[in-house]
């Protein structure tokens, strides 16, 4: 434990937050740090003398002038890692911005650059009118199955709980959406009314878009899954095969065709412009 210029102090003159205390999972903290790599590929673990530069430049500033003038980072310090969330108010995009400078034992320093950058796009794309136009397609399919066999009989066959499962992942990726959407743009929207002067929280937004993609990879796999059972092993699988084959032999013969139409075309070119040039 150490105070300002790494000189001895005891806890009970510790402030909270201090870039002078060694900070470990076990520590308890206001700051969360994750593992990282660096440049020459060792995994550096959680943990270190930690600084809260602030919202600010001019605050990140006042701080930076602090530990350079009390020799924060001295000939002991082995990694540095700045990390910044930056949002740009006139292209609207949220960068987050990881820097990491490493001393090696050899002498040698190595530097590491990334820059995860995200531009919300507030608006219901393609993608979700057709996801739309799926579910209600298959929701429909269903009720018209379920009110003429009955609910038991056709919950008694496979691929109708996995057309029920299909609707059930549509419909929970669908609404997950339309919630991430509210919260997100009422978030943008409390955000850029305080100003500069608060944080932007990147892992709440990252965590929404993850969210959604596995709730949507999900959606896919049932759907693949569900194609997959319409190709029984039977007439209808190899007739399918031979179509292939056939294909394969026409997709063969007309690019044969058009290679032979473009040496054509290209002896045709070359002619005249000799005929042009002489």
């Amino acid at each position: 434990v150490y105070g300002i210029g790494w000189t001895p102090i005891l806890w009970s003159e510790l402030r909270k937050n201090s870039p002078w205390v060694y900070t470990d999972d076990e520590f308890p903290s206001n700051i969360f740090t994750f593992r990282l790599y660096g440049e020459s590929g060792k995994l550096h673990e959680r943990g270190g003398y930690l600084v809260e530069l602030g919202p600010t430049r001019r605050e990140a500033d006042v701080r930076l002038v602090e530990l350079r003038e009390h020799h924060w980072q001295d000939v002991r310090t082995r990694v540095v890692i700045v990390e910044l969330s930056l949002y740009n108010v006139n292209e609207d995009i949220i960068n987050h911005v990881t820097l990491i400078v490493e001393n090696l034992v050899t002498g040698n320093t190595l530097l590491k650059a990334k820059v995860d950058s995200v531009k919300r796009n507030m608006g219901f794309v393609t993608l979700i009118i057709l996801l739309v136009v799926y579910i209600l397609f298959y929701i429909s399919f269903c009720l018209f199955s379920i009110n003429r066999k009955g609910l038991l009989v056709y919950l008694s066959n496979p691929g109708n709980v996995l057309y029920l499962l299909v609707i059930c992942s549509g419909l929970t990726t669908l609404a997950m959406y339309v919630l991430s959407y509210r919260d997100l743009n009422n978030y943008f929207t409390e955000f850029m009314k305080q100003g500069t002067y608060t944080y932007f929280d990147y892992d709440i937004f990252t965590y929404y878009l993850i969210r959604i993609k596995i709730s949507a990879s999900i959606l896919l796999s049932l759907a693949i899954a569900r194609v997959l059972t319409l190709l029984r092993f039977g007439r209808t699988l190899i007739n399918y095969y031979y179509s292939f084959l056939l294909s394969i032999k026409g997709i063969f013969f007309l690019t044969l065709v058009t290679v032979l139409f473009l040496n054509v075309i290209y002896f045709l070119v070359y002619c005249l412009n000799m005929f042009l040039i002489y």
